[in-house]
């Protein structure tokens, strides 16, 4: 690919960078299953396991706006890296009760590791970081309950509506969880070692609560 980074390998200086030849293989299993018992239950679960990882290192060659400067060529270190920024594994599972006609509610729970810290492959220029892994966030479940009452029947006079009332709670036990990650921050790294006090982290959304009606006609 080629890219336009006026800082690669310590330069100042915008151009063009080609890199040749860089690739990543992503693998795994998604899963999915449903069951409904009866009429007044039902279970999901999701699951999706993966492994995504940079098969090599790869040169990178920079060619400056200024034909006269000369072609600055480095060696990205990235072999046996995990991809970033995007959990690999991830696990949902709910369950879901029909008491009455038109109510429902849903208690659901997410779960979420091998995530890695972002980070720019044009970052990792350095020998002595070949084979150092991102920061790895630690991972988390978080839950959600769901709810939804239609009562349209109760008020068929009004045109003819359909009305849904509904309630959404959102990380119901308040978890304090890492949601995104930056790997050797420039603005919160310590000592640049790929590690927690290197990263610049992003805290997932606390407790929150949605209402709400539809109305259909």
């Amino acid at each position: 690919r080629t890219v336009y980074d006026p800082n690669l390998f310590g330069l100042d200086e915008g151009g063009l960078v080609n890199l040749l030849g860089l690739d990543a293989r992503h693998m795994g299993i998604e899963a999915q299953v449903a069951y409904q018992p009866n009429d007044m239950v039902r279970l999901d679960a999701a699951a999706s396991i993966g492994s995504w990882t940079y098969l090599n290192d790869v040169v990178g060659q920079y060619k400056p706006e200024d034909q006269a400067s000369p072609t600055v060529t480095d060696t990205l270190y990235l072999k046996e890296l995990k991809v970033a920024d995007a959990p690999q594994s991830q696990f949902a599972y709910a369950v879901s009760v029909f008491p009455i006609q038109g109510l429902y509610i849903r208690a659901q729970g997410r779960s979420y590791w091998n995530h890695y810290a972002q980070f720019s492959p044009m970052d990792r220029t350095d020998p002595d970081d070949a084979g150092i892994q991102s920061w790895e966030t630690p991972g988390y479940t978080v839950f959600d309950l769901h709810t939804s009452y239609r009562i349209g029947d109760l008020i068929p006079a009004w045109r003819g509506g359909d009305v849904r009332l509904f309630a959404n709670i959102y990380n119901v036990f308040d978890k304090m969880y890492v949601s995104d990650a930056v790997d050797n921050s420039r603005y919160n790294g310590f000592d640049g070692d790929h590690d927690a006090d290197d990263a610049e982290i992003y805290l997932g959304i606390p407790r929150n609560i949605n209402l709400g009606f539809e109305v259909k006609f």
